[in-house]
């Protein structure tokens, strides 16, 4: 993908810069001018990589349009809410739920830059440490059902926040009134992690000059 390359560029770039920097080869000018451009590079990458996350947004949109799957684009990641699909004490999926996974992975599928984080989530009845792991054995299901569906197992990985009240959508609620808290939420982002070395080697060439 084209912010793939471009990042991969700059972080090519910052570690020539650093080892020429170590020899005393770059004039503080061309420090100046170069690491200007490495700038700018990042920056047009991270546009890229938004512009990525909105045409996926679009295209998750239109292909579950007719489910109930709210969808939040933050910009740099995407967070589908599939609220009030689990039963009571349960972590069993039901089949209007895996027909929604499966145009989750077929879509995301288009896109193997992009990671899946799912996060499950208890509604309030039991004990914290009981619906950490509720809320993990619901995860778990998710992902399983989204590697079966073509997902690869290494971009899908599976979190529990339990009845984490600061995280519900019903803070508090339980039984029929905490249906809206017995869910998974999916995070989709750009799994590549060249943009994130470039801009760490870059924070640490700024510090190393006083920057």
């Amino acid at each position: 993908m084209k912010m793939h390359a471009r990042a991969g560029s700059v972080a090519l770039g910052l570690a020539a810069l650093t080892l020429a920097g170590c020899h005393n080869y770059v004039k503080r000018d061309e420090f100046d001018s170069t690491v200007a451009e490495l700038r700018g590079n990042i920056e047009t990458a991270r546009a890229e990589n938004r512009e990525q996350i909105a045409a996926l947004g679009r295209d998750l949109e239109g292909k579950l349009k007719n489910q109930e799957v709210a969808i939040n684009d933050l910009q740099d990641k995407l967070i589908l809410n599939m609220t009030a699909h689990f039963d009571f004490d349960k972590a069993d999926l039901r089949a209007k739920d895996e027909k929604a996974l499966d145009d989750v992975a077929s879509v995301v599928n288009k896109r193997p830059d992009m990671k899946v984080t799912v996060e499950g989530y208890a509604d309030s009845a039991g004990s914290a440490a009981y619906n950490k792991r509720l809320g993990q054995r619901r995860a778990e299901a998710v992902r399983e059902h989204l590697v079966a569906s073509g997902l690869p197992a290494d971009k899908v990985t599976a979190v529990s926040y339990g009845d984490d009240k600061d995280k519900q959508l019903a803070p508090g609620a339980w039984g029929e009134r905490g249906q809206a808290n017995r869910r998974v939420a999916l995070v989709i982002e750009n799994g590549s992690n060249q943009l994130g070395a470039a801009e760490t080697h870059q924070h640490g060439q700024m510090s190393a000059t006083g920057r």
